[in-house]
């Protein structure tokens, strides 16, 4: 059987977003019947595409999906789950049952034991997988399973997580742009998009006015912003936040008009959101003024985790690694230990990098005359062996090794 035989034939120029959510939502289903029949307890679709707000854009005879599409796949017990090698291969039949469809994408399927679902704290994901969550096979009430609580529970810690992982996914596609770049690099513009979004998302969080879905965010902040923008001290212009709020929803929702920051005035002026944001969720978080450089405020916030949640972390980083690498590096790993957790020392690197990065646009500060970027590797659990090479090719060196620990140690676990 060929993975397009799976699924209805291809989908045509003129699909709805709708209808290509629907095809992902019943190709994953169908490979996922194939392999595991009734043994899987239910396939859940979440993220933007569970919220029809996923972006699409027409790719000479295919329609490509920014971003990912997020499945939970659950299983009655952890001694069910596959094997990671499976599950790659699962999500690559995904995948190229989408592409003989004319759908291109990546596809991501978390496997997790139905018990998982009882133990979701109050995080963002676990609303928004409660709230507009997508049962594509198998139990239909699966959903149940997931904690209830109002959006004014969610966790601050977790919304200031979230913060912290749209700006490290900035650094790949922006230490591939060359210095005096013309024009934004479409994989950069898109993440900016998102980063703004959700900054509005985790901004809303911190004043009790969250929402699951980025209309509503939208809409949120305009009623906010137009209500308290002349009281409180808040982290940016709010009136001048939700106008570019609102302009990278409606590319995010329709990216064929020309909204969102496709210029690097935009992108500078996100990242000054960040930097603004970044302050004054850590000064809440940690009780520090928010006129405090940002890299010292993160260090404040890593330093003070509770020593079980830094062990947690790198006891994740260990079983990660394996043991032999973790001998290896165990003098680092225990002075990083003092620090803070895998996470949260990640954390601090990137932030610290960011926003020490050169301006990318043309007649913008050259390299050579900005402050020097490579303490951020101090932080990182895992760097290249020849430390002085890496610290002579400068910051995109430093993106990339960010970049990898990220997706080591932060991606996979709530640790």
């Amino acid at each position: 059987m060929t993975p397009s035989s799976l699924v209805a034939p291809p989908v045509d120029a003129l699909a709805t977003p709708q209808a290509l959510r629907t095809s992902i939502g019943t190709a994953a289903a169908g490979v996922c019947r194939a392999r595991y029949g009734e043994r899987l307890r239910a396939l859940i679709l979440t993220g933007s595409l569970a919220r029809d707000e996923a972006t699409f854009v027409r790719e000479g005879e295919a329609w490509r999906l920014l971003g990912d599409a997020e499945f939970v796949a659950v299983w009655d017990s952890r001694r069910d789950l596959p094997p990671e090698p499976a599950l790659i291969a699962l999500r690559q039949e995904v995948e190229a049952t989408l592409a003989a469809r004319g759908i291109v994408g990546d596809v991501s399927v978390a496997a997790v034991p139905s018990a998982y679902l009882r133990s979701l704290p109050p995080h963002i994901f676990t609303y928004e997988l409660r709230t507009c969550g997508d049962v594509v096979l198998g139990a239909p009430d699966i959903l149940s399973l997931v904690p209830a609580f109002s959006s004014s529970q969610l966790s601050r810690e977790d919304a200031w997580r979230l913060l912290c992982n749209r700006i490290i996914e900035q650094l790949e596609p922006l230490a591939g742009v060359g210095q005096g770049s013309a024009s934004i690099p479409p994989t950069l513009h898109y993440r900016s998009v998102k980063l703004c979004l959700d900054m509005a998302t985790s901004f809303l969080t911190f004043v009790d006015q969250y929402a699951p879905t980025y209309v509503e965010r939208r809409d949120r902040l305009r009623t906010f912003a137009e209500r308290n923008a002349s009281t409180g001290d808040w982290p940016f212009p709010l009136h001048a936040f939700a106008r570019d709020v609102s302009a990278c929803t409606q590319w995010k929702l329709t990216p064929t008009m020309r909204e969102g920051g496709e210029n690097w005035e935009s992108w500078a002026r996100v990242r000054e959101y960040a930097r603004g944001l970044v302050r004054w969720e850590l000064g809440h978080l940690v009780g520090a003024g928010a006129l405090l450089p940002e890299g010292d405020l993160v260090v404040r916030w890593s330093r003070r985790q509770p020593i079980r949640a830094r062990a947690r972390g790198w006891l994740f980083a260990l079983r990660r690694e394996g043991w032999r690498q973790g001998w290896r590096r165990r003098d680092r790993w225990l002075r990083l230990l003092l620090k803070g957790s895998p996470r949260s020392c990640i954390y601090v690197a990137a932030i610290r990098l960011y926003f020490q990065v050169p301006d990318p646009w043309p007649f913008a500060t050259p390299e050579g005359e900005r402050s020097d970027v490579v303490s951020s590797r101090e932080w990182l659990p895992v760097v290249a062996e020849h430390d002085g090479a890496t610290a002579r090719s400068g910051w995109r060196a430093v993106a990339s090794e960010v970049t990898e620990n990220y997706e080591r140690f932060v991606v996979e676990t709530r640790a």
